[in-house]
């Protein structure tokens, strides 16, 4: 069955641990905090803490629960990245601190960069991370340039996952529409004498056919969920940019 190929499929865990709905509003509000505040005359750190330290508050927090929950190889320079992160805005409003917060974001970047090159082959684990990068290079506005020039990767990768996860979800469409042909198949006959050979097999695997559709179903909508996380953080950065 195309339903199967797809099932079998082995999961990512980073993106998945953080494809919550908290999460993704606390995005969203950084996006609307920052785009009414942007074009106003505001001290560097107070746009970091009015848009981005929200963000990072609910990153950090989430990734605070995942020690062993991921990938020991990508754990560390992983989450040493968004710890890096949270310490470079927790005096958000300080300007004079700006040399140490420029510190602190370099070294996230390091960690970025490091777990992207360990997260193999990936793409909503890869594009997650490159995206988190990004925005730490954008909270340091001395690499306001560079991450201009990064910017257009940055939404290319973001294309390419989401145009994997509707492929995945227009295959997992067809897959249930040809379950649908089989529970025709098994059950649209009057006898017991009409059943086709290996009928008792086959409805054990129909059942479990079942089941695993809403798995499907419950996939798909998370992935609807990371592709509009990652958008957001897309925007956000390209906010934390504008000259």
């Amino acid at each position: 069955m195309i339903f199967q190929s797809l099932f079998n499929k082995k999961p990512t865990t980073l993106f998945n641990e953080f494809a919550t709905k908290s999460f993704s509003e606390a995005i969203k509000q950084g996006v609307t905090a920052l785009g009414a505040i942007i074009f106003h005359s505001v001290a560097w750190g107070a746009i970091l803490g009015i848009g981005v330290k929200g963000v990072v508050d609910s990153l950090f927090a989430k990734a605070s629960q995942l020690e062993n929950k991921i990938d020991k190889l990508l754990q560390q320079p992983f989450l040493s990245g968004v710890r890096f992160l949270q310490e470079a805005l927790l005096h958000d409003e300080n300007d004079e601190q700006e040399t140490g917060r420029q510190h602190l974001l370099n070294e996230a970047h390091t960690c970025f960069v490091n777990a992207y090159n360990l997260s193999l082959d990936s793409l909503e684990d890869k594009t997650f991370i490159f995206t988190l990068d990004c925005l730490a290079l954008a909270a340091n506005k001395t690499h306001k340039s560079l991450v201009k020039r990064i910017l257009p990767d940055c939404e290319r990768k973001i294309t390419e996952f989401e145009e994997s996860s509707k492929a995945y979800e227009i295959a997992s469409a067809e897959a249930i529409e040809q379950g649908k042909r089989t529970e025709l198949y098994l059950y649209g006959r009057s006898k017991w004498t009409d059943k086709p050979l290996g009928f008792a097999e086959q409805k054990a695997a129909w059942k479990g056919f079942l089941k695993e559709v809403k798995v499907i179903e419950e996939k798909i909508q998370q992935q609807k969920l990371k592709i509009e996380i990652l958008h957001n953080l897309y925007r956000l950065i390209n906010l934390l940019v504008i000259d």
